[in-house]
């Protein structure tokens, strides 16, 4: 027997009133109300930070300020070669720092692991924290941050590269200045980097996830693995200037040059991560022209989704993860006939049996690009419902991913609102009326619900000013 599609898989249903053009929230265009005003940027100053971030960073701060004067008594007794060295190494901290390359929402990789580390091995501590707090001091000012930010950086530095150098000078057997004395010194220098990376990554990560409400090891390892080749490489690449640079002190110069190519390569790659990604979207973007009624529908989707995923405090690397899915849900469809695809009447069995493979075409062919491989089965399972009564692999209830059923509402709610060649699109009323209808059944009740919360938020600014700052 022929089927119609509903809103929420694809099924047509029957003809209904016009889209509202006003209403308590604006909907795709919908105009909001003149009392719901839209927040402009706030200045980046410390009070507006969260209270428990605030107090952090104020304690963070402290912590690095007390070592750096207490080691600071001990600065002049070095050698005036020591101190010409840590100048040159501060110079090429702020170097370093000046070209960070990020990676994610709260993921950035430095080479100023490579000076660090050096400064680490080549020095005792009175000497090696002051020349990093002074080289990331000025390399944050620079980069014009709030004098906050530049306080924390150089004090999660400081601390980071203070803890290593007590470590090293604990458990080496003497100085890193000889070839010869690096078998011996080799669980110092592990033990050494592995203080300095974790101790900095936790300052870092505890700030990111005290500003996004969320906890600190929440998505730690998904987050990090991807980077650890390349920071072992820049600790190792750390070592060499070490073992000479007492003896040549122009071999700290070559340290430049690998740490450059580092740098070219890690852009690189994100370069053509972004053009990948750009590339894929744009693809899903071609999919929606291919219907005039659906142009933009891919954008909307993953705004909607990115709304709730926030709303329901997910980590921030997840919610990249939903958002980046959703807008590439439909990309399957690049397989689906224009027969079948642009139809205006209902489908025959056949014809919706070809409309039911495009989310596994489409996680097929998303799991051959890394930025998309991690939200394949979001894709492949947003058709799914939680009495079963879905299509794909007949999931249902806890067995559908979260972010799966996060973008089947976002899916569903903007094909209710937007207008098909079969009928025009429902009003925001009807469309929630229907969510509410379903919820449970056709959609996880707890994502219907939060929603519903957004959209009934008298707090927020309007909807579409919400997608477009979530990126759709």
């Amino acid at each position: 027997m022929p089927r119609r599609v509903t809103a929420a898989d694809g099924r047509r249903t029957a003809p209904s009133a016009r889209l509202v053009s006003e209403g308590k929230f604006a909907v795709l265009g919908v105009r909001a109300p003149s009392s719901i005003q839209v927040e402009r940027p706030r200045r980046k100053r410390l009070r507006n930070l969260p209270p428990i971030l605030r107090l952090y960073v104020l304690v963070v701060i402290a912590a690095a300020t007390l070592v750096v004067v207490a080691l600071s008594p001990g600065l002049l007794a070095h050698h005036p070669d020591d101190l010409g060295l840590a100048l040159v190494l501060s110079g090429l901290l702020v170097l370093a720092k000046h070209h960070d390359i990020q990676l994610g929402s709260r993921l950035k990789i430095s080479t100023d692991t490579t000076v660090l580390f050096t400064a680490t091995l080549l020095f005792e501590p009175s000497l090696a924290v002051p020349l990093v707090a002074a080289g990331s001091i000025v390399s944050n000012a620079l980069a014009r941050r709030p004098w906050y930010g530049v306080l924390f950086n150089a004090s999660q530095a400081s601390l980071s590269t203070a803890l290593a150098g007590f470590v090293y000078l604990i458990l080496a057997p003497g100085r890193l200045n000889l070839i010869g004395n690096i078998e011996g010194q080799l669980p110092a220098l592990v033990c050494a980097a592995i203080t300095m990376y974790l101790c900095n990554t936790i300052l870092v990560d505890t700030a990111a996830a005290l500003q996004l409400g969320q906890h600190p090891m929440s998505g730690a390892w998904e987050r990090h693995r991807s980077v650890l080749p390349h920071h072992v490489a820049l600790f190792l690449l750390g070592i060499l200037p070490a073992l000479t640079a007492h003896n040549h002190p122009w071999t700290l110069g070559l340290v430049a040059i690998p740490v450059v190519v580092i740098q070219i390569a890690l852009r690189d790659m994100v370069r053509l991560r972004v053009q990948t990604r750009e590339a894929i979207e744009a693809l899903a973007d071609m999919v929606d022209l291919r219907d005039p009624y659906t142009h933009g529908h891919s954008q909307r989707v993953a705004g909607y989704a990115t709304c709730i995923a926030k709303r329901l405090k997910m980590s921030a690397d997840e919610i990249e993860v939903i958002r980046a899915a959703a807008r590439v849900h439909d990309i399957g469809k690049i397989a689906v006939p224009d027969r079948v695809l642009l139809k205006p009447d209902r489908l025959t069995e056949d014809e919706y049996r070809e409309m039911q493979r495009h989310q596994e075409v489409g996680a097929r062919l998303l799991e051959k690009f890394p930025d998309f491989r991690a939200g394949r089965e979001y894709v492949s399972a947003h058709h799914e419902r939680p009495d079963g009564s879905g299509y794909g692999r007949g999931l249902k209830g806890s067995q559908i991913p979260l972010g799966a059923a996060i973008i089947a509402v976002a899916d569903s709610f903007d094909a209710m609102t937007s207008n098909r060649p079969y009928r025009k699109a429902l009003p925001l009323e009807n469309a929630i009326a229907e969510l509410q209808r379903h919820r449970g059944s056709q959609w996880d009740a707890r994502v219907v619900d939060t929603f519903l919360e957004i959209l009934q938020d008298d707090s927020l600014v309007s909807l579409s000013h919400r997608l477009a700052a979530a990126g759709a």
